[in-house]
């Protein structure tokens, strides 16, 4: 079974790309330069024997999935900034920013913990740290993805 998200927040893009077997790691990677609000974020999750590669490409925009409307080739600073942050199985995967479709963010949080609701509290600790005060969008999720028997 393949399963595939794509998730569009303005000028944030994560795709999360399964290649169904359960027991495999799952791989994060995330495209940042330090500057969010200029530069924007990406990010890319999969699992799988090809987790990595799928995961980077991903990021990078060099692996599209038929639902991506993003252009053929991507070469902004932040896609060739991604590179793999999380290795993991059995956990969940959640990234939280602090934008929407008509207000760019200015900051992002991410973690991996043994469950949702966890890596949701971190990951939106680490974006609320470093949001810009009185931006008016509060940090929200982006995308989840729990892998192997984790929820």
């Amino acid at each position: 079974m393949r399963r595939a998200y794509l998730i569009y927040a303005g000028l944030f893009v994560g795709i999360i790309l399964s290649t169904g077997d359960c027991s495999a790691e799952s791989k994060v990677a995330i495209g940042l330069t330090g500057n969010v609000k200029r530069d924007g974020f990406l990010w890319g999750a999969a699992s799988g024997e090809t987790a990595e590669k799928t995961a980077l490409g991903i990021c990078r925009g060099t692996t599209k999935l038929e639902a991506d409307k993003r252009p053929e080739k991507q070469t902004s600073v932040v896609h060739k900034s991604c590179k793999i942050v999380a290795t993991f199985n059995d956990q969940c995967f959640v990234v939280v920013i602090d934008g929407d479709q008509h207000t760019p963010a200015t900051a992002v949080g991410w973690a991996v913990e043994a469950d949702s609701a966890t890596a949701r509290r971190k990951a939106a600790a680490k974006c609320e740290a470093t949001a810009d005060k009185g931006h008016g969008v509060p940090c929200k999720v982006n995308g989840t993805y729990c892998d192997g028997s984790a929820k």
